[in-house]
């Protein structure tokens, strides 16, 4: 796991997503403070999400996850 401020990751958000199989989690920090967090799909995750895309549901799943953040 690795901890990053804003500025870096906004600098070089390419290398980290490239990076994340590796790498593992990275945290997003503005001024020190946890705000945000990378994770890296499993390959397992990755044939699930495409099995609810292709259902239409993965939309209707983040939805939900955004309604349930506010």
């Amino acid at each position: 796991m690795r901890y990053v401020g804003v500025r870096t990751i906004k600098a070089r958000f390419c290398e980290y997503i490239n990076s994340l199989d590796e790498a593992g989690i990275v945290i997003i920090t503005n001024n020190g403070e946890p705000k945000a967090m990378l994770v890296p799909f499993t390959h397992r995750e990755q044939k699930c999400l495409i099995r609810l895309d292709e259902n239409g549901l993965t939309e209707a799943i983040v939805n939900h996850m955004v309604e349930h953040h506010k």
